[in-house]
Parts: structure tokens; C-alpha cells; sequence
């Protein structure tokens, strides 16, 4: 009986041991763009009511005022990371246009 016990816990112990490597938490970072998010967005809306709408973005553009850059990346498991990039452009701060790219480096 002693030695059921034994090997049951050794089989548990290595079980373990294996398992932290198989599953890798999904891992989302940036700015969330779903098509609802896009729908806030109007043409002639002020910088400011472009921040109320969809948050502050993660990354500051130090070179253009005319321009806001929204990144969004996730990482799920061993697949690559995707990357989603919002462009808004302005003229005298109000929005003029807009456009989303998607980089999935698993694609040639």
C-alpha cells in the first residue's frame, strides 16, 4: 500500500513538473481596437474628445501634433504576436481621416 502511495506522488510530482511549460497565458498590452472602439470615432472630432472616446494612446508621437497612434499587441500562447496600429491625423486638431494596420509576423 505504502509503495501505491509512492509512486502515485512521484507520477503527480513529474506530472507537475512538465506542466508549467504547456500553457502560457495570453498576454493583450496597449490600447484595445475593436471595430466598436472605431465606431466612436467621428471626422472633425477635437484631440481631446478623441481621448475621452478611446482612451489615452500608449504611445505619444514627440514629432507631429497633427498625428495619434494607437497600438494594440497580444500574445497568446506560441502563436506570434499580432500588433494592431490606429492612425488618426489631424488638421488645426480636429480629426481629418484615419486608418488601422495588422502585423502578424507569421505571414510572409
Amino acid at each position: 500500500m505504502h509503495n501505491k502511495h509512492t509512486k502515485l506522488a512521484l507520477l503527480l510530482l513529474s506530472a507537475s513538473l512538465a506542466l508549467p511549460g504547456c500553457y502560457r497565458v495570453p498576454v493583450p498590452q496597449g490600447n484595445s481596437l475593436s471595430v466598436a472602439t472605431l465606431k466612436h470615432l467621428r471626422v472633425g472630432m477635437s484631440n481631446q474628445e478623441v481621448i475621452q472616446a478611446l482612451g489615452n494612446p500608449v504611445l505619444n508621437n514627440a514629432f507631429s501634433d497633427d498625428q495619434i497612434v494607437y497600438v494594440y499587441s497580444y500574445k497568446a500562447k506560441l502563436n506570434p504576436i499580432r500588433i494592431k496600429r490606429l492612425y488618426i491625423y489631424f488638421t488645426h486638431d480636429h480629426v481629418t481621416r484615419w486608418q488601422t494596420t495588422e502585423t502578424n509576423p507569421a505571414k510572409p
